[in-house]
C-alpha cells in the first residue's frame, strides 16, 4: 500500500508538468465537472460577493454541477473528498455520528453555516449533525480554511463550511425538480423541490424522505459456534427534511426573506465498539426559522438577520440486551436552543478600499433529563435550563491597489462573553497577483473557542474549563489558466488550553497545547475535451500534549492526532464518453492513524486503506438524468473508527427530473 500511495501521489504531478507544454490552449470546455480552483465568485470569505482572485483566503467551491454529479452520496461523503477535510463517520451506516476535522483541528472547531448563518446544537458541544442536511436543496458549498473567528466568531478555529441553499430569486414563473433513488441495504430516497416567482414575491419549497435497513454500526468479531448464535442486528434509518424559503422585494433597494426548516431522523444504535444492542434508538429533531433584510444603498449594502433554532435528541434503550446489567430501561433527553442576531454592512469607501463592519449576538441554552430503571430501582437526574450568551463587534478593511496586484485584508473582532468576559481576535491576510496566472498569498490570524454548555454543565462537564485560543499562519501559491490549475498551501496552527475529553475520569479538561503543521496540494487538469483529472493531497504533522489516555494522573505528548492520518489523497478522473454520458473513477487513500484503544488502554494503530469508487450519469436532456453511484468497488474492510463497521461494496441508482 505504501507503494500505491507514492504512485498515486506522483501521477498527477508528472502529468501536470507534461501538460504545461503539451495541452492546447484551444481545448473546449465540454467536461461537466468544473474546476473548483478557478476564479469562482464566492461570498463566504468576507460576507460579500467577490472573485477568488481578489482574496488571499483559501476557499474551495463545490458548485451545482459537481453536486449533481455526486448524487447518491451524502453531504459528509462529498465533503470528505475535499483537500484539508476529513469527515469521521462518512463511510458508516446512515445515522452514524459524523465529525468534521479541518486541517487536523479536532471536532467542534469547524463552524457550519447555512446561507452564511451559524447552525449548531448547544446541547451537544456546539456541533451540527450532518445527517440532518439534505443534498436536495443545496446550490453550492463554500469551504473556507484557516482561523476565521474575526468574522465568524467562536468555533471557526479550523475553518468554515457554508452550505448555500437554492435561492428563491429564480426567473421562472414556476419550476419543479424531483429525484428518486434506490440502493444497497434497501435504501430508498425521494425528494421534490418546487417554487416560483410572482411579480416581487418568490418562494422555494423542498421535501425529501429517506428510509434504509442499514447495517450494524458495531463490528462483530465473535466466532459463531452454533446455529442459535445471532449475528449483530442491522441499524435501520428513517428521516425526512422540509424547507420553505420566501423572498419579497419591497422596493428595488429593500428585500425581505423568511425561511423555515424542519429535519428529523431516527436510527438504531449499538452499545459501543464490538458490542451489539437491540432496541436502542437515537431520535434527532432540528427546527430552524429566520428572517433577513437586505438594503442596497449607493455605496453600501446593509444586512440584518435573525435566526431561532431548536434541537432535540432522545436516546432510548428498552431492550433486554442492556448497556449495563443493572439497567433495564434508559431514556436520555437533550434539548438545545440557539438564537442568533446580526447586523453588518459593506461600504465602498473609495476605489481601492472596502469596509466591512458589523456585530452579532448569540444566545445558547440547554437542558437534559435522564431516567433509568434497573435492579436497584429508579434513578433520575436533571440539568435544568442553563444558558450563556455572547456579543461581538468586528471590522475589516479590504485594500486593492491601482494595479490590482495587491489585495490586503486587515480585521479585528471584540467578543464579550457572559461567563468569560472580553476576547480579541485579528486577521492579516495579504495576497499578490504576480501575473494573470500566478498568485501568492499568506495570512496570520487568531481564533477562539469557548466551552459549550454541555462541556461545562452536563454530567461530563467541568465548570473550571477555560476558553481555548489559537494562532494560525499560512502561505501559499496558486496557478490558474484555462486547462490547468494548482494550489499549494503550507499552514501551522497552535492551540493553547485546548478542550478535550478525559475518557478515564469521564470529564472534559483543558489540555496544554496542540501544534499542527500541514501542506495542502490541489491540481485540476483538462487533459483533453473528454478527460478531466482532479487531485488533492493533505499532509498533517500534529503534536498534542494532554492527559494520558492510560493514566490520567500524568501528562503525555502524542506526535499525532486521534483519527487524523498524516497522509490523505483524493484523485478523480472524469470521462465525457458521449455528449450525454459522463463517468468518473475515483480513489481515496488514508494512511495509518491512531484511535482510542478502550478504557485505560493504549491507542490502537489503524491500518491504511484505499477506497475506489465510480459514478456514471446519462443526461437525456437538460431536464432528465439517470445515474449509478458505486462505492468501495474492491469491497475493502477497514476501520474508520475502532470497533465500528464501514460500508462494504454498495451502490445507488437514481433518476433526476426537472420540469
Amino acid at each position: 500500500m505504501k507503494k500505491t500511495f507514492l504512485t498515486f501521489l506522483m501521477i498527477p504531478l508528472i502529468i501536470n508538468l507534461f501538460s504545461q507544454q503539451k495541452i492546447s490552449k484551444n481545448v473546449s470546455n465540454n467536461i461537466n465537472v468544473q474546476n473548483n480552483l478557478l476564479d469562482s465568485v464566492i461570498v463566504t470569505a468576507n460576507k460579500f460577493p467577490q472573485k477568488q482572485s481578489t482574496t488571499g483566503k483559501v476557499v474551495t467551491v463545490i458548485n451545482k454541477e459537481q453536486l449533481l454529479l455526486s448524487q447518491g452520496k451524502t453531504i459528509g461523503q462529498i465533503l470528505n473528498e475535499q483537500v484539508g477535510l476529513q469527515i469521521g463517520g462518512a463511510f458508516g451506516s446512515l445515522g452514524t455520528n459524523q465529525v468534521v476535522y479541518t486541517r487536523g483541528a479536532a471536532s467542534g472547531r469547524t463552524l457550519i453555516l447555512i446561507d452564511g448563518i451559524p447552525i449548531y446544537n448547544p446541547a451537544l458541544n456546539n456541533e451540527f449533525d450532518l445527517n440532518l442536511l439534505s443534498l436536495q436543496n443545496i446550490e453550492r458549498i463554500e469551504i473556507l480554511k484557516g482561523a476565521q473567528s474575526t468574522i465568524y466568531g467562536s468555533e471557526a478555529v479550523g475553518g468554515v463550511i457554508n452550505i448555500i441553499t437554492t435561492k428563491p430569486n429564480i426567473d421562472k414563473r414556476l419550476f419543479a425538480n424531483t429525484n428518486i433513488s434506490f440502493g444497497s441495504f434497501n435504501t430508498l430516497k425521494a425528494g421534490v423541490e418546487w417554487g416560483g416567482q410572482f411579480k416581487n414575491f418568490s418562494f422555494v419549497i423542498q421535501n425529501d424522505y429517506i428510509n434504509s435497513d442499514g447495517f450494524s454500526f458495531a463490528r462483530d468479531t465473535t466466532t459463531v459456534t452454533n446455529t442459535t448464535k445471532k449475528s449483530f442486528a442491522n441499524n435501520p434509518y428513517n428521516g425526512n427534511n422540509h424547507n420553505l424559503t420566501m423572498q419579497y422585494k419591497i422596493t428595488p433597494q429593500l428585500t425581505i426573506k423568511n425561511y423555515y426548516r424542519q429535519s428529523y431522523y431516527k436510527t438504531n444504535i449499538d452499545a459501543g465498539a464490538f458490542t451489539d444492542e437491540q432496541d436502542n434508538t437515537s431520535t434527532n429533531n432540528n427546527f430552524v426559522s429566520g428572517i433577513g433584510l437586505e438594503f442596497k444603498g449607493d455605496i453600501s449594502l446593509y444586512n440584518f438577520n435573525y435566526q431561532y433554532s431548536e434541537n432535540t435528541v432522545n436516546f432510548k434503550n428498552d431492550s433486554l440486551e442492556i448497556l449495563s446489567p443493572y439497567s433495564k430501561f434508559v431514556t436520555n433527553d437533550y434539548f438545545g436552543k440557539f438564537q442568533f442576531a446580526e447586523f453588518y454592512s459593506t461600504t465602498q469607501i473609495s476605489k481601492n478600499i472596502k469596509l466591512l463592519h458589523g456585530g452579532d449576538y448569540r444566545f445558547n441554552s440547554m437542558n437534559n433529563q435522564y431516567f433509568s430503571r434497573g435492579s436497584f430501582g429508579d434513578y433520575k437526574s436533571k440539568l435544568p435550563d442553563t444558558s450563556i450568551s455572547q456579543s461581538s463587534i468586528y471590522t475589516s478593511l479590504f485594500f486593492t491597489d491601482n494595479t490590482k496586484k495587491w489585495n490586503i485584508d486587515l480585521g479585528g473582532r471584540l467578543n464579550v462573553h457572559s461567563r468569560y468576559g472580553s476576547n480579541y481576535t485579528y486577521t492579516f491576510n495579504p495576497s499578490y497577483n504576480i501575473n494573470k496566472e500566478y498568485r501568492v498569498f499568506g495570512s496570520i490570524s487568531t481564533a477562539f473557542k469557548t466551552p459549550s454548555l454541555f462541556q461545562l454543565f452536563s454530567s461530563y462537564g467541568n465548570t473550571n474549563l477555560k476558553p481555548e485560543v489559537s494562532i494560525s499562519k499560512e502561505i501559499g501559491i496558486s496557478q490558474t489558466n484555462k486547462n490547468i490549475s494548482n494550489r499549494i498551501v503550507y499552514f501551522n496552527r497552535i492551540i493553547e488550553d485546548g478542550i478535550d475529553y478525559n475518557s478515564i475520569k469521564g470529564k472534559y479538561f483543558n489540555f496544554q497545547k496542540q501544534d499542527v503543521n500541514g501542506i495542502e496540494i490541489e491540481s485540476n487538469l483538462k487533459l483533453c475535451k473528454e478527460i478531466n483529472l482532479q487531485f488533492n493531497y493533505t499532509f498533517l504533522d500534529a503534536t498534542e500534549t494532554g492527559l494520558s489516555r492510560t493514566n490520567s494522573n500524568r501528562d503525555t505528548t502524542y506526535n499525532y492526532g486521534l483519527k487524523r492520518p498524516k497522509h490523505t489523497f483524493n484523485i478523480t478522473a472524469g470521462f465525457q464518453i458521449t455528449k450525454g454520458l459522463y463517468a468518473t473513477l475515483s480513489g481515496k487513500y488514508l494512511s495509518d492513524r491512531y484511535d482510542v484503544g478502550g478504557y485505560a488502554k493504549n491507542d490502537i494503530l489503524l491500518d491504511e486503506f484505499l477506497l475506489v469508487s465510480a459514478h456514471v450519469q446519462y443526461s437525456f436532456s437538460k431536464t432528465f438524468r439517470l445515474y449509478l453511484d458505486c462505492r468501495n468497488l474492491t469491497n475493502v474492510k477497514y476501520y474508520e473508527t475502532y470497533g465500528y463497521n464501514v460500508a462494504p461494496l454498495n451502490f445507488t441508482f437514481g433518476v433526476i427530473y426537472k420540469f
